[in-house]
């Protein structure tokens, strides 16, 4: 595995967060993206811990439509994890 494929692993990863952030995935379908992605590494602790984040946006979304603040924090820390992926490469 290439530096370069690590890194678009990491730009894919971060685009699906920001996708299910922005609302133009839902938290299901971006899970499911990351079944049909075999290449990218989720055992690794970057991809794991977003694998895990977005894991968490898709439960907790009962309490995200109750809890304006709650679903800006969970919002935020998606786009905060986005950025982080992309910052590591």
């Amino acid at each position: 595995m290439t530096n370069l494929h690590v890194e678009e692993q990491r730009q894919r990863v971060a685009s699906l967060l920001d996708a299910v952030a922005e609302g133009r995935l839902s938290s299901a379908e971006a899970l499911a993206c990351t079944e049909q992605w075999t290449d990218v590494p989720w055992n690794e602790k970057v991809f794991a811990d977003a694998y895990h984040a977005l894991q968490h946006f898709e439960a907790d979304a009962d309490i995200r439509a109750k809890d304006a603040e709650y679903a800006k924090s969970q919002i935020a820390g998606l786009r905060s994890f986005s950025a982080k992926l992309l910052k590591i490469g």
